[in-house]
């Protein structure tokens, strides 16, 4: 389930949102590559933050009501979503990592044979 900017920004504060929101529309290309990998190191310490306090809730409430689902259910939910959240931003900030890593690809490619057809026409023009 992909989750919009509208319910991301319920659940996430003005930092997290502009995280969120950076991911989407391909901005992330546009960044210098240290920059990307920090954004997405940011995002996966949230993702991973968010799945423990999950997990955590999970098992207090387990332990205090015995059974497999507790009382303090939003709380989980949040964490949960907002989980799944930082995960999905992590997923699209790596699909622009290798897009842009294929883009620097292409254009060494186009560089080496503009050089070489150069080159080619040198050797030809000296006959």
């Amino acid at each position: 389930m992909t989750y919009s900017l509208a319910s991301a920004r319920k659940w996430c504060n003005d930092s997290e949102f502009a995280l969120v929101t950076a991911s989407f529309g391909g901005k992330a290309m546009a960044w210098a590559p240290a920059i990307l990998r920090a954004k997405i190191e940011r995002t996966r310490k949230l993702r991973d933050k968010n799945l423990a306090r999950f997990r955590q809730i999970l098992r207090a409430n387990r332990a205090s009501m015995e059974t497999k689902l507790g009382k303090d259910v939003t709380a989980m939910a949040v964490a949960e979503k907002r989980a799944k959240l930082f995960g999905e931003t992590m997923a699209r900030s790596g699909a622009a990592t290798s897009a842009a890593a294929n883009l620097k690809r292409v254009q060494q490619v186009a560089r080496v044979r503009a050089r070489n057809a150069r080159n080619q026409a040198k050797r030809d023009a000296r006959g």
